[in-house]
């Protein structure tokens, strides 16, 4: 949350700038619940925190649909962004069950099973 606060509040940036500096012009934000935002997230993370590798995710993991998220509980995509194209990956989550701490940790090991097998890829 204090990222978030420092990029809307900060002057010298653009009014559009939302967590890691990604700018998007009007009606340009994709589906939160997209592989393109998954990577753009990833990609986000390798570059603002000048790494080899990155990891976004974006979907759904609350236990219930909400009014605001209209995608089943579990669904969502993790992206791993590295250090080349051919080592950059999208994995897509089927819907599941479970409670919100279980979805996260679901999340997390598919992304960190996805760039485990990237990093074992030579180009």
């Amino acid at each position: 949350a204090d990222a978030k606060d420092h990029v809307k509040n900060d002057p010298s940036l653009p009014h559009q700038a939302i967590g890691w500096n990604i700018v998007y012009e009007d009606g340009d934000m994709p589906i939160t619940c997209s592989a393109v935002h998954a990577l753009e997230l990833a990609h986000a993370a390798k570059f603002n925190l000048g790494a080899d590798w990155g990891i976004g995710q974006a979907g759904v993991v609350s236990p219930n649909i909400t009014h605001v998220q209209h995608f089943p509980p579990g669904l969502g995509f993790v992206a791993v962004a590295g250090p080349t194209a051919e080592m950059t990956g999208i994995l897509k989550l089927s819907p599941a069950e479970g409670s919100r701490t279980k979805l996260m940790m679901r999340f997390t090991e598919a992304a960190l099973d996805l760039m485990s097998t990237l990093q074992t890829q030579k180009t």
